[in-house]
């Protein structure tokens, strides 16, 4: 009879796996035959079985109750690729509000995305020289991006639950054109993509007399709790 011999270095690399259980039927009785002439090797097994079962006990985790259980169950079978949602609900205009870790998941109507469109009169206090960032009196970039924000806003009106507002993070923005005091500005702003707290919107400026666009860009705002700022 041949008897197959294995080393310590061996039985050292295998011991984790086999303590699980998880060596082959030959592997296993190789390294018992070892493990009953190695004094080294045993205490290396021992060594091991204390910390799995260490390890064991730190990961214990007491069982929910039963109806815990079940309310989580039901909010996994409405989870779709990509969120974790834990309520899916339809308003009257057929907006899907989804509720995600606290925060709603604004996703526009069955056939419009969710959009703001505001007009503005390009006053005196709007122009590049009063707002300190040119020598024109044209509308300044400032007061344009602020009114692009405020479409932005107003976008997101009547989808966001009162308890969360959104902060700008990101602007992108061609000022492509001038506007004099006293010309008509209306900002669009689309949201064209959502995560799990960052809304992205494409805006865009035009002089709806004129048809002429101002300005275009993207601006990226996130989501955020009112109580979060006092």
């Amino acid at each position: 009879m041949t008897v197959s011999v294995i080393t310590c270095r061996e039985v050292v690399e295998h011991l984790s796996a086999y303590v699980d259980g998880e060596v082959s039927p030959a592997l296993g009785e190789m390294i018992l035959v070892h493990l009953g002439t190695c004094p080294g090797c045993r205490a290396r097994l021992t060594l091991e079985q204390s910390v799995k079962a260490v390890v064991a006990r730190a990961c214990t985790i007491p069982a929910a109750p039963s109806r815990l259980r079940e309310r989580v169950q039901a909010a996994l079978e409405q989870t779709r690729v990509g969120y974790s949602y834990t309520q899916v609900t339809r308003n009257r205009e057929g907006t899907t509000v989804i509720q995600v870790s606290g925060f709603t998941e604004v996703t526009g109507s069955r056939s419009e995305p969710a959009a703001g469109r505001l007009r503005f009169t390009v006053g005196e206090t709007d122009t590049a020289v009063a707002l300190g960032s040119g020598e024109v009196a044209v509308l300044g970039t400032p007061r344009l991006i602020a009114w692009c924000e405020q479409a932005c806003l107003a976008a997101l009106a009547e989808h966001l639950p009162a308890a969360e507002t959104t902060v700008g993070v990101h602007v992108d923005l061609e000022h492509l054109a001038p506007s004099r005091p006293g010309s008509t500005v209306e900002v669009t702003a689309v949201l064209v993509g959502t995560g799990r707290r960052r809304l992205t919107f494409d805006c865009e400026a035009i002089e709806p007399d004129t048809a002429v666009v101002l300005a275009r860009g993207r601006l990226t705002r996130v989501r955020v709790l009112r109580a979060a700022f006092g």
